[in-house]
């Protein structure tokens, strides 16, 4: 029973391989970005304040469900391969989208976006990280 087991575990690794261990991992970071976004905020603070850059473009609860919507995908397209280039194209384009949103803060001067350079560098770095794993090719593909 347990070498059924472990051949299970083995056929589904497989299946997943490389780039879909990646875009479980996405999914997991898509979602506490997510909810963060939703989360209560400390001293009186409204989500317009904090998320100035972002609130302009649109209201922080569609930013939220983008987010969301883009960790579905990132599950969806861990098992469903066909999927993956739109993936990989969405998990890009939204971290590149919260990193320009930073850089915007920082340039315009915001105060709560004194650094916000340093979080847009790690957004754009996941951004292409994403396009590198996207093109990784695996199980004889």
């Amino acid at each position: 029973m347990a070498q059924l087991t472990l051949s299970g575990v083995r056929a589904a690794a497989h299946h997943i391989g490389r780039r879909g261990a990646y875009l479980l991992f996405l999914a997991y970071l898509d979602v506490v970005v997510s909810l963060s976004i939703l989360a209560p905020l400390p001293l009186g603070l409204t989500r317009e304040q904090v998320y100035e850059p972002f609130a302009q473009i649109m209201p922080m609860q569609a930013w939220s469900a983008w987010w969301a919507a883009t960790a579905v995908l990132a599950l969806v397209a861990t098992v469903w391969h066909r999927v993956r280039p739109v993936m990989f194209a969405a998990g890009a384009a939204i971290k590149t989208g919260w990193a320009l949103g930073y850089l915007l803060g920082w340039a315009n001067g915001l105060a709560l976006y004194t650094r916000g350079y340093q979080t847009a560098t790690i957004y754009l770095g996941f951004a292409i990280i994403t396009l590198i794993v996207a093109g990784w090719r695996e199980n004889g593909t």
